[in-house]
């Protein structure tokens, strides 16, 4: 069962340390050491773990350049078993080691993810590249205080009941995680579990929408039981092609929460709750 296998439940005092103090050279840094072939993520992020003189926001940064390459490898290659959903919960608790500042865990869990991609449908991943356009918009100064806020507000929504979180990727993987974590410790929900999913905002309809297999539909509609459903997603909008050829715009975030109510099986007429949180994007990062 890749549930207890994989979820880290454990409940620890949690800071958002990979967001504490940032600045806007500390963001810069991080995009321009992530750039080049994927084959040197591994590396460089290793490296990153390290130097005790890194900032937190560069090991996550190349974590969450992990996450992304294996969830676009996933989607292409069309892995529909268990290995795709067990490679997804990798890449979670990856970040998660790191985002607790835990040396000694971050590099264990990367050195199983590395074993485990090598030996799996995922190999491919190392065939990669790194998109070399920044992720800025996603991530500002004050991102610490955001996501506790959005956290608690949180809290207050589910009751402190344990959640499904689906944080929807790629550009809500880093602040959708620290939200998670943040919930999570707060509500004192051992049983809280965190997903990735990818939505993608393609102009053509063949490359649109919630990108999971049947495999994952069937494993987050048992994560449902007895957990409140979460969207966090970032709210930017995005043209796509209709099959009229004519073009329509829409929102991530809503089209990321209607999704998930079908697949708790609620209808147009009798949808399902889906709680969303929000992640506002910034203009721009100086």
């Amino acid at each position: 069962m890749v549930e207890r296998i994989t979820a880290i439940r454990k409940i620890s005092p949690y800071e958002s340390l990979a967001f504490n103090k940032l600045t806007p050279e500390i963001m810069k840094r991080a995009e321009t050491i992530k750039k080049g072939p994927f084959k040197d993520i591994i590396p460089k992020l290793k490296d990153s773990i390290l130097d005790p003189d890194e900032h937190l926001y560069v090991s996550a940064v190349l974590g969450s350049e992990i996450a992304k390459a294996t969830i676009n490898e996933k989607v292409d290659k069309d892995i529909d078993n268990i290995n795709g959903i067990r490679a997804m919960f990798m890449c979670i608790d990856l970040q998660t080691a790191i985002y607790y500042g835990n040396k000694e865990a971050s590099l264990e869990t990367l050195k199983n993810y590395e074993k485990f991609i090598k030996n799996s449908e995922l190999k491919g991943v190392f065939n990669r590249s790194v998109e070399e356009f920044p992720d800025f918009g996603i991530t500002s100064e004050s991102a610490r205080d955001e996501d506790f806020k959005n956290a608690e507000d949180l809290l207050k929504e589910t009751k402190g009941n344990p959640i499904l979180a689906i944080i929807i990727c790629h550009r809500g993987f880093r602040r959708g995680l620290d939200v998670f974590l943040e919930y999570k410790y707060i509500s004192n929900t051992p049983t809280s579990i965190a997903y990735v999913g990818r939505n993608s905002p393609g102009a053509e309809n063949h490359d649109r929408g919630m990108k999971y297999s049947n495999s994952e539909v069937q494993f987050l509609r048992r994560l449902m039981h007895g957990r409140k459903t979460v969207i966090i997603s970032p709210t930017d909008t995005f043209l796509f092609k209709k099959q009229d050829g004519q073009l329509n715009r829409s929102n991530r975030l809503r089209l990321s929460v209607a999704y998930h109510s079908r697949l708790t099986l609620g209808t147009e007429g009798n949808p399902a709750e889906i709680i969303s949180v929000p992640i506002p994007l910034v203009e721009k990062n100086n």
